[in-house]
C-alpha cells in the first residue's frame, strides 16, 4: 500500500474520531499514526490534508450538499461524508495528484470502511464534484 493511500486512511480515521467532542486534530492524528506505525511522509500528508478539510469544511460541505440531488444531506453517513470531504479537499488544494487517482482512492476507502453501495455513492458524487471543479478552474 502506497504512502498516500496510507495517509488518506489515516486522515479518514482521524476525521471520524474528531466527530466526537473534546478531541484536538493534532493529538488525534498523532494517536492514530502511532497505532498504525505510519511513515513520517504519510503522517505529514495526512496532517496537511486534515488541516485543509478543517479550515475549508463549510465550503467543502456546501459543494457536497449541492451535488446530493434527491438526497437529504443528513442521511449521508459520517464515514462517506468524510471521504467526500477528503477527496474534494485533495482535488482542490493538492493539484499534484491526478483526479483519477483521487477518485479511485476515495472509492477504495468507501469500499473498505463502508460498503459496495457506499463506494458507488462516493464514485457518483465525487465524479461530478471533481468534474465541476475542473470546469470552474
Amino acid at each position: 500500500m502506497g504512502r498516500r493511500t496510507k495517509a488518506r486512511e489515516l486522515a479518514l480515521q482521524s476525521l471520524y474520531e474528531l466527530e466526537f467532542p473534546e478531541k484536538e486534530l493534532a493529538e488525534v492524528l498523532r494517536q492514530q499514526a502511532d497505532r498504525r506505525g505510519s511513515h513520517a511522509e504519510s503522517e505529514d500528508f495526512a496532517a496537511r490534508l486534515l488541516e485543509r478539510v478543517y479550515s475549508e469544511r463549510a465550503s467543502l460541505d456546501a459543494s457536497i450538499d449541492a451535488q446530493l440531488e434527491n438526497w437529504d444531506p443528513k442521511r449521508v453517513s459520517i464515514v462517506l461524508r468524510n471521504i467526500l470531504r477528503l477527496a474534494l479537499a485533495e482535488g482542490r488544494y493538492f493539484p499534484e495528484q491526478p483526479r483519477s487517482v483521487i477518485l479511485d482512492e476515495a472509492v477504495t476507502l468507501a469500499r473498505k470502511f463502508d460498503s459496495e453501495d457506499g463506494s458507488r455513492f462516493v464514485n457518483g458524487v465525487l465524479d461530478k464534484l471533481l468534474s465541476d471543479e475542473d470546469s470552474a478552474a
